[in-house]
């Protein structure tokens, strides 16, 4: 859990879809978000089904279920009323403070960007061909094709751009106007000979980023100085923009897992109540608390198979990863499941985490306690980290190449930490059962103070490390205080953990 909220504060330091966006930024930050998001959910996952097997054995399947759900869905109930919709505040202001400033901030970029033909035909004659904007480091061809201006293209062709020019990522102006949705882009470069087979730096074709990061894309153009767009036009116009891709290039062999994503994330899914529109699958209802609706769902499933009689027996261990595959199969992330925080989860997310959850499960029903999950952690966490987790991000957009590895990691890594922290972990007295007690409320409640205190260190000078670890150190040290002050003894704290009584008290813990 706490992992989750050093997740987050470091998504404002690298270029991403996040709110906030630091002027200090570094890259090693975004590796620092992969390692984490690799092994954090499927170790949740894992100990979740480990503890519910427990439960299950020791207290029966009703109690089971009615702890399990009560911790679960009430607590994430209180926070979508109470704190998504104040991360959704402060997500809005964050974007109007942090990322709009920057947006067109060179003049060449605002003339594209108006169309203007006169003042970038002045300004390229100026600059010269070689030109990249300073702030996103992208070719004039590139915020042609954003701006989805055709004649504006054409201009910048004339002018020396080059049609397969490439920008950040290795994007091709092709590449990024299938990404942002910009249809009559998509068809003007094609016409003047952009190549739709030609790969990013992770390996993807235009026609695979037209189908991928849809919401993050759109929620992005206003930061770019562009007009905001309505869902239902948007997912129109990048439907359009992967058929036109699609008739003119090869087909990647992922094309199946990459139209379900298309599928879910269009407007068949779209509905309005009153003057409220909901996507079942990709409104951002829950924000960071997804993985508990996850959760309760997997948990319902399994009372049900309880109930059943398919009780995970604990035989055949090794056929969770193996069965792993296919959901895998269809996500788009380099390392582990995408997000989906929408009222339904995708249904390749839902089955990659239950088979983690199963496998928990099945650990329990065979060894119990006395489990020796993770006994062989050096070996797991060095092949994970040295070997399968660089080859996911390196192989990332060649499918076949990159699954191995990705399985591996997903795999190996959460068993790895199981395995150093009870080595390491184990017996470090009260002061870690009362940091385990925090966590929940820890994350429950981070995501409002984290979107704050980037907000308030991106007006501050100094690197971008300095500021992360500030921001990390000043929100847990108010998360464990309010935890210790207003949550602990007090009914939140008896929902999120059970009842504790204060020091001295008759059955203090």
């Amino acid at each position: 859990m706490a992992l989750g909220i050093v997740l987050h504060a470091s998504l404002s330091f690298f270029e991403s879809g996040w709110p906030i966006q630091d002027p200090a930024q570094e890259g090693w930050f975004a590796l620092c978000m992969a390692v984490i998001h690799s092994f954090r959910m499927p170790l949740f996952f894992i100990l979740s089904g480990f503890f519910t097997a427990f439960m299950l054995r020791r207290s029966g399947l009703a109690a089971t279920v009615r702890q399990r759900l009560l911790r679960l869905f009430l607590p994430l109930l209180l926070a979508v009323l109470t704190i998504a919709p104040l991360s959704h505040l402060l997500s809005s202001w964050g974007t109007e403070l942090t990322r709009r400033p920057h947006s067109a901030a060179d003049p060449l970029v605002a003339a594209i960007l108006r169309n203007d033909a006169d003042a970038v035909r002045q300004g390229l004659a100026r600059v010269g061909q070689d030109w990249i904007d300073p702030v996103r480091s992208s070719p004039a061809l590139h915020w042609a094709a954003l701006a989805g201006h055709p004649g504006m293209i054409d201009l910048v062709l004339q002018e020396g751009g080059l049609i397969g020019g490439r920008g950040p990522d290795g994007y091709t102006a092709l590449h990024l106007a299938a990404l942002y949705g910009r249809d009559r882009a998509v068809a003007h470069l094609l016409q003047r000979g952009a190549d739709p087979a030609a790969r990013d730096g992770s390996g993807m074709t235009p026609f695979q980023r037209s189908l991928v990061w849809a919401t993050a894309a759109r929620l992005t153009l206003p930061s770019l100085g562009l007009p905001d767009v309505p869902a239902a036009a948007a997912a129109e116009a990048r439907a359009r923009c992967s058929e036109l891709l699609l008739a003119a290039g090869p087909r990647p062999p992922e094309t199946i897992a990459l139209l379900l994503t298309q599928f879910l994330l269009s407007n068949t899914f779209r509905f309005s109540v009153g003057p409220v529109e909901v996507h079942l699958f990709d409104s951002n209802v829950f924000y960071h608390l997804w993985f508990l609706w996850l959760l309760g769902l997997i948990v319902l499933g399994f009372a049900v198979a309880v109930k059943l009689g398919c009780a995970p027996s604990g035989r055949h261990l090794w056929a969770y990863p193996v069965v792993s595959l296919v959901p895998l199969w269809f996500t788009n992330s380099a390392v582990g499941a995408d997000l989906w925080m929408g009222p339904l989860p995708a249904p390749h997310n839902l089955a990659l985490y239950a088979c983690f959850f199963w496998f928990g499960a099945a650990v329990f029903a065979r060894e119990g306690m006395q489990t020796s999950l993770g006994s062989r952690w050096p070996w797991q966490l060095g092949l994970g980290l040295l070997v399968l987790l660089p080859g996911s991000l390196f192989l990332w957009g060649n499918k076949f190449a990159a699954l191995p590895f990705q399985l591996g990691a997903i795999w190996l890594l959460p068993l790895g930490v199981i395995g150093i922290f009870r080595r390491y972990a184990s017996n470090l007295g009260p002061r870690v059962r009362w940091i385990s007690d925090t966590s929940y409320w820890m994350y429950l409640a981070h995501l409002p103070l984290v979107l704050l205190a980037q907000l308030a260190a991106a007006f501050l000078p100094g690197p971008a490390a300095v500021k992360f670890l500030l921001i990390n150190g000043v929100v847990l040290a108010v998360l464990l205080a309010s935890y210790e002050g207003f949550v602990r003894y007090t009914w939140l704290g008896t929902l999120l953990n059970g009842p504790r009584a204060r020091a001295g008290a008759p059955g203090a813990t």
